[in-house]
């Protein structure tokens, strides 16, 4: 969180107790490593964005979409959020819901 802008952090740590039902069944199965080992973040600060998952380690970001971004300006944001993440040096997917995260996964 070192590059975390400072307003961030305490939005973050809000967000953490306020996971989607989508964000929430992801994260039971990201927090156990069950996606080769990699260590996963939930609602992590990267600059003046939070990430819904990140893992730093393989700068890979996760954004799950859902009732939050109903509108064509929430869409628009969590874009531009995402490709800045991209800018920064991060990959990743945003998805709409937990099952096409999973398609295709061995676990």
């Amino acid at each position: 969180m070192r590059d975390a802008v400072p307003k961030t952090i305490p939005r973050a740590r809000a967000l953490r107790h306020r996971l989607t039902d989508a964000e929430r069944i992801l994260w039971s199965r990201l927090r156990c490593h069950d996606f080769g080992g990699l260590h996963f973040r939930k609602q992590h600060p990267l600059g003046p964005y939070i990430a819904d998952f990140v893992c730093l380690k393989a700068k890979l970001v996760v954004e799950v979409d859902g009732a939050t971004h109903s509108t064509d300006d929430e869409r628009a944001g969590g874009e531009m959020r995402f490709s800045k993440a991209a800018a920064g040096g991060f990959c990743g997917c945003r998805t709409t819901t937990y099952t096409r995260i999973c398609t295709g996964c061995s676990t």
